[in-house]
């Protein structure tokens, strides 16, 4: 602050973070959905919530939508938390968090192709252009379209997380018994 003008991006990353410690804090302890909930939150239920639509991307909030090409936008989001026996378990979302879903990743060496394809320019094989296309079909009409995608993406959500932690727990009892490779292939398989 002493040593730096004030630039329109520190003033606009203000309300952003400030919102982000609310919600953080409005429970003591969090798991992959209530995060990934944070990070779609557009001030909802604030006097800020924006009066148009979030995909407008005139507003600035935790999610992020660019008014424009070249501008800021969640492009993707990576949420992590440490097992004791499976290592790093991440969980990734493809563009921007509240129209798009957590898929779960797991750091076995392994990469499902449609993941490893994102590059400059559309790609029927890149889940990341697939999910982009649908945002940008959505945004032509938030209004009308984001509601149902939001809705479908917020059970396979909660599908998602319930059927990675069956298999984590399945891979746990394949990594005691010795049986890495095996444990691997069940997380490759649901990635």
């Amino acid at each position: 602050r002493s040593y730096t003008l004030p630039a329109i991006r520190q003033t606009l990353a203000i309300p952003r973070m400030r919102r982000l410690n609310k919600l953080l804090h409005q429970q003591e302890r969090h798991d992959f959905l209530s995060l990934s909930n944070i990070l779609r939150d557009h001030f909802e239920g604030e006097i800020t919530q924006p009066r148009f639509d979030a995909c407008t991307g005139n507003f600035y909030s935790i999610c992020m939508h660019p008014m424009c090409w070249g501008e800021s936008e969640t492009t993707a989001s990576l949420l992590c938390r440490w097992d004791e026996q499976l290592g790093v378990i991440g969980s990734w979302c493809p563009c921007q968090p509240c129209l798009s879903v957590y898929l779960p990743v797991y750091f076995t060496g392994y990469l499902p192709q449609t993941l490893a394809a994102p590059g400059k320019y559309f790609d029927e094989n890149s889940l990341w252009w697939k999910v982009k296309r649908l945002i940008l079909a959505v945004s032509a009409d938030e209004a009308r379209f984001a509601p149902n995608v939001q809705k479908a993406c917020a059970m396979l959500d909660i599908r998602l997380t319930a059927w990675a932690s069956q298999e984590e727990a399945v891979a746990k009892k394949l990594l005691a018994q010795g049986k890495r490779e095996e444990a691997f292939t069940r997380l490759n398989h649901l990635m």
